[in-house]
């Protein structure tokens, strides 16, 4: 045991991660003296730790025992048990007909649970940029992002649901993001945990700030304000409502 560096190399991928000793010591159940113990060469984790280690940091044991020596191989054998991974969690929350764009953060996937609501609050937001092919698929395809992800297209046939915002020309279905939605048309309804800035609306639309557009053919909800020059449904602003 004497030619091993644990507990560097835990040290190591802890700073890499952006993870604090006393994170790492909840993760394992233990009191953060122990993991400060391991760092510093003082003491050796206990076997039945590794295997949680290194699901937490996303490498292989056999790289917490050996290190940087046979990290390639470690990486290669990491991919493989991560890509099995995410193909058993597709096959069973996924469906047909919905084009999944995940996020990984801190080596991990942002879960289903966190859709919409811009993952765990502390990764940023991905930019993504749809070309003509997509804007060509057929009608009914839903875009779903798993965690924060800020959407620039134009001419979607598709319904798209992100945490961030959504920037876009027209949209042939609805709109769902914890950010702002900015578009030029949305033929359905548009739900938005910032500002709505379109031209016309489809459906309904509901906003945490404001609302401003044109025209909307359903409801309008704002916990700010709206303006717009037509509102076929109901109204409802907080601070101020014009139409």
């Amino acid at each position: 045991m004497g030619g091993l560096k644990v507990g560097e190399i835990i040290r190591e991928l802890r700073g890499r991660n952006g993870i604090s000793q006393e994170t790492l010591a909840d993760v394992c159940g233990i009191s953060m003296q122990a993991v400060s113990k391991w760092e510093n060469g003082q003491c050796y984790p206990d076997i039945t730790f590794l295997p949680v280690l290194a699901e937490y940091f996303q490498v292989s044991t056999d790289y917490l025992l050996m290190g940087r020596r046979n990290e390639g191989a470690a990486d290669e054998t990491v991919r493989e048990e991560e890509n099995r991974r995410i193909a058993d969690m597709l096959k069973d929350e996924t469906k047909e007909n919905i084009l999944y764009i995940l996020q990984y953060w801190n080596g991990k996937i942002i879960g289903r649970e966190n859709r919409g609501r811009g993952g765990t609050g502390n990764e940023e937001a991905v930019r993504i940029a749809f070309d003509e092919e997509f804007r060509e698929l057929k009608k009914g395809l839903k875009v779903e992002i798993w965690g924060s992800a800020e959407i620039v297209a134009d001419g979607i046939v598709a319904d798209i649901e992100a945490g961030g915002n959504v920037n876009c020309g027209d949209v042939e279905g609805d709109i769902k993001a914890g950010g702002s939605v900015c578009c030029t048309g949305i033929a359905g309804d548009v739900r938005a945990g910032s500002d709505v800035d379109c031209s016309d609306i489809g459906g309904d639309a509901t906003a945490g700030c404001s609302i401003k557009c044109r025209d909307i053919a359903g409801d309008a909800k704002a916990g700010v304000s709206i303006t717009c020059q037509a509102v076929r449904g109901e109204m409802a602003g907080g601070a101020d409502g014009k139409s």
